[in-house]
């Protein structure tokens, strides 16, 4: 991230908010000394909430992950964080992380190993305001259209009222 950072700053200004904690604690010392953490604001561990409210302030949202452990077929909720908050985003492109909606995608998907792919990408969506724009609004419509109370909740209070009442509930599906 440092280094991506560091080389979208060659074209454009940008900076990148950092949140969470880095472990072990010799890798926050080592990211102090990169040459990309001047670009870099590093805010640390915060509640859940001052988390999302970073996101509402961002401009492109980053789930670059490699292809290790279970990260490939796992779901990845950061991506419908940034959706709901009508935030584009970079990701791996990994299946099981394809979000698209009949309209187009509200993010772009890169293969994680190829950094010539992730500046690309970033540059593309920090150089086009609209298609920020038209993204978000994607994003942020898919989340508020495929999960939505009125979609969910028969199946969720059947399986409720099974568990309340003794019944062994195998048939209701969750999305």
């Amino acid at each position: 991230m440092l280094e991506l950072i560091e080389r979208i700053n060659q074209q454009i200004a940008c900076r990148l908010d950092l949140v969470g904690c880095m472990h072990p604690h010799e890798l926050e010392e080592q990211a102090t000394r990169h040459s990309g953490w001047r670009f870099v604001k590093f805010h640390g561990q915060v509640s859940h909430a001052d988390s999302l409210a970073h996101i509402r302030q961002a401009d492109i949202g980053l789930a670059i992950l490699e292809r290790v452990a279970d990260y490939p077929t796992s779901s990845v909720t950061k991506l419908f964080e940034y959706m709901h908050a009508g935030i584009p985003f970079i990701a791996s492109d990994f299946p099981a992380w394809r979000v698209a909606t009949e309209r187009g995608s509200p993010g772009i998907y890169v293969d994680p190993s190829s950094f010539d792919d992730i500046v690309s990408a970033a540059l593309k969506l920090a150089s086009d305001r609209e298609l920020r724009r038209q993204m978000g609004e994607l994003g942020k419509r898919y989340v508020e259209t495929e999960f939505r109370w009125e979609q969910t909740s028969a199946a969720f209070l059947s399986l409720v009222n099974g568990l309340l009442h003794g019944e062994c509930v195998l048939d209701a599906q969750l999305q």
